[in-house]
């Protein structure tokens, strides 16, 4: 399109007075002004859909580690108590899993059979405390925040891929 459109000019510039020419370069002007729209179309679906699978895979983060937060207070009362909690024990391993699939995690074992979990460089669960995370998004860029506005990631949307930055 753009190619057409300059080899318009350069159909005119061989015959400035020529109406057709003339013609042929408003159409092609158009033809370009519409390809342009197309494309920042594409792009804002493309930050919308990014944004609301970022937001989705932020509540999926806060619901894991709200159950992990749950799982360490159960595994706690049971093993205080006197109770086997390897079942317990089994479905945080698995939500921990889960949550690995989500972003970069370190579990730290506490003493208190229960465990911490940092997303990123940032602690969501430590023992029953579970800190939730959320999203902001503007012109393809993105920072997920603590609620407690602690910085866990950032990062673009580049060809609909996410590349972070922190």
């Amino acid at each position: 399109t753009l190619d057409a459109f300059y080899n318009a000019w350069s159909d005119l510039a061989g015959n400035p007075t020529n109406a057709s020419a003339r013609l042929v370069i408003r159409e092609r002007g158009h033809q370009v002004a519409a390809r342009f729209q197309q494309l920042a179309a594409g792009m804002q679906r493309l930050a919308s859909d990014t944004e609301a699978r970022l937001r989705t895979d932020v509540d999926r983060v806060n619901d894991l580690a709200r159950r992990i937060g749950e799982l360490n207070v159960d595994i706690v009362a049971a093993e205080s108590g006197g109770r086997s909690a390897g079942a317990l024990r089994d479905e945080r391993d698995r939500l921990i899993d889960e949550l690995s699939t989500l972003g970069p995690i370190e579990v730290i074992p506490r003493g208190t059979s229960s465990v911490a979990v940092a997303f990123g460089s940032t602690t969501i669960v430590d023992g029953a405390t579970v800190n939730t995370v959320e999203v902001t998004a503007s012109a393809g860029s993105f920072a997920i925040r603590t609620s407690r506005g602690a910085l866990v990631e950032q990062g673009r949307a580049d060809g609909g891929k996410i590349t972070t930055e922190a």
